[in-house]
């Protein structure tokens, strides 16, 4: 059995339930009350629309009405062909057998489930490797520590050690991961991202993964929806409010 039935815009303020009023000497509230009893008799009746049987008193005790209003209310519904053999009239029309698109609801909801869950595998999946290209950067260096050591050079900061530093994996990574603003400057938010202590450049990272997917969504609702630059981003520390909301 239907255990819902559809309540149409407009349902409580139809100007015929102030002429029904009218004739039957009520308040138009009165007959919404009325109305709506006899709806939900009809949507649980084995012929759905059919209020034939319907008890008077029994509306009345519900409604803390006297029997004889809710009778004459009734009958004036006749009048006004609101009731007909038997049956609410507009039944039909205001209550068909379709789902109003609720298929397409769920494939909606069920498409959102499984982006979520791909986005979150992602960020795990860069989270990981960001682990993996941090570990094998911090060998190299110490590598190369231990080679100078060895050969009793000093450990100058050379012309191509800063080139290397300048494109580090983990930033690198980043910089891939964050949506690009058209004015994007790569050294800058390099200098940015080095001013970071390590713990801080891996929030930033997970950070990223959130914002790429919140301005995703943004956008989808508002094309035109602002972008930040990868600086700020850095240096007003952007990622913690992003983590904290998806916490």
């Amino acid at each position: 059995m239907t255990e819902w039935f559809r309540l149409w815009h407009g349902a409580p303020t139809d100007p015929k339930w102030r002429t029904v009023a009218r004739r039957a000497s009520v308040r138009p509230g009165d007959v919404w009350a009325v109305v709506s009893c006899l709806m939900d008799r009809a949507s649980q009746a084995s012929e759905r629309g059919c209020v034939s049987g319907y008890d008077v008193e029994i509306i009345a005790d519900a409604l803390g009405y006297e029997p004889d209003d809710v009778q004459r209310i009734i009958d004036a519904l006749h009048d006004k062909a609101v009731i007909v053999s038997g049956r609410l009239a507009s039944w039909e029309k205001y209550q068909p057998k379709r789902e109003d698109g609720s298929a397409e609801r769920g494939k909606e909801y069920r498409d959102r489930i499984k982006a979520q869950k791909e986005a979150e595998e992602l960020a795990r999946t860069q989270a990981n490797a960001g682990e993996r290209i941090r570990a094998l950067d911090t060998e190299e260096r110490r590598e190369e520590k231990k080679e100078q050591t060895l050969s009793g050079k000093p450990d100058p900061v050379s012309v191509k050690a800063k080139a290397k530093s300048e494109y580090a994996p983990a930033f690198l990574l980043l910089w891939d991961t964050f949506p690009k603003h058209p004015n994007a400057s790569k050294s800058e938010a390099l200098k940015a991202w080095t001013r970071l202590s390590p713990e801080d450049q891996d929030r930033a990272l997970d950070g990223a993964v959130r914002y790429a997917e919140f301005l995703e969504k943004e956008r989808r609702r508002r094309p035109d929806y602002p972008q930040l630059h990868l600086v700020t981003y850095i240096n007003q520390r952007r990622w913690e409010s992003l983590l904290e909301d998806a916490a």
